[in-house]
């Protein structure tokens, strides 16, 4: 049963991060406080590292190809690997996506995380820009944001989710984003439940 909750809660984190990560105003940021974390607090929750000796990494794809027409984003690589253990799950992700149109570029300019900090960790990997065939890091620190999220306030319920977002410096029409991250979540015992 635990692993069944570890699978749906480790869901919804990342499934629900692939596209809030892509609105950047309207009905995503209602709850939010945007009171701002100094770099000390977002130090806490964030760490910025290689990617970990369990996960097989894949080299991105050298041949652009389109899923359908109309498309604002090409996938070019979505890659999502799972390692589970007896005291915790961890999750890497990693995505490549071409952008296709200035509505793809408003919408993949942010990458945003949300995670409970109780028992949830968040890592950072890369953030590649490739333009023209240019491969530029731009995976800053500075420039990551920390933000509560309390959906429920107004029921004064507080869950004390967090969301860490990353505002990518100068996104343009045909850019490739690269960028992979890491979730390792603490399992469920017996002795947690009271």
């Amino acid at each position: 049963m635990a692993i069944e909750f570890l699978a749906t809660m480790r869901s919804s984190i990342f499934e629900g991060k692939i596209f809030a990560h892509f609105f950047i105003g309207g009905d995503q940021h209602r709850g939010f406080d945007f009171s701002s974390a100094t770099a000390q607090e977002i130090n806490e929750y964030l760490t910025i590292g290689p990617t970990a000796d369990w996960v097989e990494l894949i080299d991105r794809p050298t041949q652009d190809f389109v899923l359908g027409n109309g498309r604002d984003i090409n996938y070019l690589l979505v890659d999502k690997q799972l390692k589970y253990s007896d005291t915790d799950a961890e999750r890497y992700a990693r995505y490549v996506e071409q952008l296709l149109s200035p509505n793809a570029v408003e919408r993949s300019s942010t990458i945003s995380v949300d995670f409970d900090p109780a028992y949830q960790t968040v890592a950072f990997h890369r953030l590649l820009r490739i333009r023209d065939g240019e491969e530029t890091d731009i995976l800053d620190p500075s420039r990551f944001g920390l933000f509560r999220i309390e959906t429920d306030r107004e029921k004064l319920i507080y869950n004390g989710t967090l969301q860490l977002s990353y505002l990518i410096p100068d996104v343009r029409v045909g850019d490739v984003l690269d960028y992979s991250l890491q979730s390792a979540v603490e399992t469920l015992r017996s002795d947690h439940i009271t």
